[in-house]
């Protein structure tokens, strides 16, 4: 057993956006925007992600009976949903927490209504659902990031979705001691 080595090596840090990469990801020009994300649903997934300080996990379980118009919405912490006649959980955290708010910044809340569209939410509860087998898995979400980053022209390097919410953490220490910053994900 010694001499067997690890199978992979995950000492990378995960690289954050600049303000320029986040200005290209999501810029002002609509069409532009459309053209590096491909839909309202991707766009709005992402920017939430980046603004709200949500891991992939956190915004693929988001569900339309906890968002609250105007302010964002309660996040639980762990699904369990029936896909194709197995039980298949999204993952959230570890910490234990049943719950967080999730405050949406206006642009974020405008995309969000863009994805549902005039119609109120029928169906399937999940904000974010694959047609295919139920709710959004996190290889699924990231090769959509990988192909934005693409089609924006940034260097993908060490960065997967995850560099948003690092990106959200970093710019979050700005304002924030480190205390503060921890309780807003351990709910204490």
């Amino acid at each position: 057993m010694d001499d067997t080595g690890k199978i992979a090596e995950r000492n990378q840090t995960r690289e954050i956006l600049t303000t320029d990469e986040i200005n290209k990801l999501f810029p002002a020009d609509e069409s532009e925007l459309l053209r590096i994300w491909l839909s309202w649903e991707w766009i709005s997934f992402f920017i939430i992600e980046l603004t709200c300080g949500l891991r992939p996990g956190e915004v693929a379980a988001l569900k339309w009976a906890d968002y609250r118009p105007g302010l964002g919405f309660i996040i639980h912490r762990s699904y369990d949903y029936d896909t194709k006649g197995t039980k298949d959980k999204i993952k959230t955290d570890k910490k234990g927490m049943k719950g967080k708010p999730a405050v949406l910044i206006d642009i974020a809340e405008k995309y969000l209504l863009r994805h549902r569209g005039d119609k109120q939410p029928t169906g399937f509860e999940l904000v974010y659902h694959n047609t295919t087998n139920g709710v959004i898995i996190p290889e699924t979400s990231n090769k959509h990031f990988k192909g934005a980053l693409k089609r924006a022209k940034i260097e993908r390097n060490n960065r997967t979705q995850y560099s948003l919410w690092h990106t959200y953490d970093t710019q979050a220490l700005v304002e924030l001691d480190f205390d503060t910053l921890n309780r807003l994900y351990d709910g204490s």
